[in-house]
């Protein structure tokens, strides 16, 4: 009589967000993992009985019910620090978990850096998506922010100012931006002053070695490094 050998316990851990071309995402196919880690059991020799498997999925997702920060831009005159993040949907580099990760560390760096400094601190998503719902579901992946830009594609209007506009920059995702800024005016009439651009980091490896140095901002414009 043959026996079939005793199989160990099967732990099947899949990643949630990947992307395909057919409608932006694809998923790891940990079912089929599963059946495959039953079927080759079975094609092993004699020697043995096959035991109960014990096969678990878990779905790893960041998502903005995972990610802690508060979103608290301030709401009277006084000078900030924007963080700009630029991505989309259908970019693998700017879905990447590696992605999410430094932009959440970057975010808190910068926020901890403008709190040591007495100044206010908001963030910003610009999402160059065509379709508005795609665009929604990659910036709920990101995090919480305190202003959204969705949709048009390359015509949009915060990459208009951003990338074609009054700051300039290559038309690529992903890209980080810190900016300095006066939020100035009050009973209804609001504005923005002397807005610069303090750090602009463009591609994964350029926005790694930022993180990696503690996502510092300079002075000014000029690339002097402000004491931290």
């Amino acid at each position: 009589m043959w026996f079939l050998p005793a199989i160990p316990s099967a732990h099947v851990t899949t990643i949630k967000e990947c992307r395909m071309n057919t409608d932006k995402r694809r998923w790891i196919p940990s079912i089929i993992t599963a059946f495959i880690v039953l079927g080759c059991g079975t094609a092993v020799g004699a020697g043995g009985i096959i035991r109960a498997i014990d096969v678990s999925v878990a779905w790893q997702s960041h998502g903005s019910a995972t990610d802690r920060f508060v979103p608290k831009a301030r709401r009277d005159t006084g000078d900030e620090y924007l963080l700009v993040v630029i991505g989309a949907s259908t970019c693998n580099w700017s879905s990447s978990d590696q992605f999410v990760r430094m932009f959440r560390e970057a975010r808190d760096s910068v926020q901890a850096y403008a709190q040591r400094r007495d100044i206010g601190f908001a963030t910003m998503a610009i999402v160059q998506d065509a379709v508005l719902d795609d665009g929604i579901d990659y910036v709920r992946d990101l995090g919480r922010f305190d202003e959204v830009a969705i949709g048009r594609g390359w015509r949009n209007a915060a990459l208009m100012k951003y990338i074609y506009g009054r700051f300039p920059g290559e038309a690529a995702t992903p890209q980080m931006l810190v900016l300095k800024r006066e939020v100035v005016g009050g009973t209804g009439n609001w504005g923005i002053d002397g807005e610069q651009v303090l750090v602009r980091k463009t591609g994964l490896l350029q926005i790694e070695q930022w993180v990696r140095m503690g996502s510092q901002v300079p002075s000014s414009s000029s690339g002097g490094l402000d004491g931290r």
